[in-house]
């Protein structure tokens, strides 16, 4: 792997909610899921207030403009805009990385 690869996969899992829903996508069973899943994965789930409401619209903003293009433009998501649905495709140097800082996190936290 050359360093602007190694770049762009430690760029697109510096964002947390990136990781997060790398991470969901990966431990799902269904091929597709819809952003209102997505949006619910990055909320955990909460009880949705007047207030949230208005926090989920803007999270599936960031995802449909910011976080799934950025994914799709590296490959490890297939984003159907129009379908509002995102089907992931395995990339095995993301998933090392992700499993690598894993690791490292429950090393830390031992």
């Amino acid at each position: 792997m050359d360093g602007d690869t190694l770049d762009n996969c430690l760029d697109l899992v510096a964002d947390r909610n990136r990781r997060r829903i790398i991470q969901y996508l990966r431990n799902v069973t269904e091929r597709e899921v819809t952003i209102d899943t997505l949006v619910d994965c990055l909320q955990d789930g909460k009880p949705i207030s007047a207030a949230d409401r208005r926090v989920r619209k803007q999270t599936a903003i960031q995802l449909h403009h910011h976080h799934l293009p950025k994914l799709e433009n590296h490959g490890v998501v297939e984003y159907k805009p129009e379908r509002e649905v995102v089907r992931y495709r395995s990339d095995e140097v993301i998933e090392s990385i992700l499993d690598s800082l894993q690791e490292s996190v429950v090393s830390i936290t031992s």
